[in-house]
């Protein structure tokens, strides 16, 4: 999956998957209030500076949750039932959301 920032500002992000949950830190087995419980895996692929991109390697699975942070707040979340070919972080007038290249739009 390539990961994409397409703003003018440095940031960083965290691919979650499992349960789609992203409330624990990786390899933690998470229950909910209904009793089911589900493990979440954790890909820190690091810091993308303005317009940059970067490969990140994940497993397919269901499920998967890409967040972006600047400094260190959430600014969008996303989740994807696989792991789409392309995450962009988009900002317009300080507006923030992930975009996504559909499988096969490459």
């Amino acid at each position: 999956m390539q990961i994409s920032n397409s703003t003018g500002q440095s940031t960083s992000y965290r691919i979650t998957g499992g349960s789609g949950l992203n409330t624990a830190s990786g390899g933690e087995t998470l229950t909910t209030s209904g009793g089911s419980t589900a493990t979440l895996e954790v890909v820190d692929c690091g810091v993308l500076d303005p317009q940059q991109g970067q490969e990140c390697t994940v497993a397919d699975s269901s499920d998967w949750t890409v967040e972006f942070y600047i400094a260190d707040r959430l600014v969008a979340a996303r989740t994807f039932a696989a792991p789409p070919p392309q995450v962009s972080l988009m900002e317009t007038a300080g507006q923030y959301w992930v975009d996504a290249t559909p499988e096969g739009a490459y």
